[in-house]
């Protein structure tokens, strides 16, 4: 059986130049999109659990952002980042900090 994982509070702050949709990952694969965050600077904060993933996507389905599941500590802040698309490969920030 999976874990369920610690309680957590988990900030995202949006680095980027435009708004990013949240999803929350569920363990099948499939996404449900949570929150629409704001460009420059803006901070949005999730009561969630550490053994759940997390995405970030530009409006226009552009992963800029991948949590995966793990131990992180009781409150985590991920940097969101505009992601680098003028080279041969897209390479994404890993964010957490």
């Amino acid at each position: 059986a999976a874990r369920e994982g610690a309680p957590i509070a988990l900030s995202f702050l949006n680095h980027a130049p435009f708004p990013v949709k949240l999803y929350f990952a569920h363990r099948g694969g499939q996404q449900t999109e949570m929150a629409t965050l704001p460009s420059n600077g803006q901070a949005l904060t999730f009561d969630t659990q550490d053994a759940h993933a997390w995405a970030a996507k530009s409006f226009s389905g552009i992963t800029l952002l991948e949590l995966a599941p793990g131990t992180r500590r009781s409150s985590q802040t991920v940097d969101i980042y505009e992601c680098d698309l003028n080279s041969a490969t897209r390479r994404l920030p890993s964010g957490g900090r």
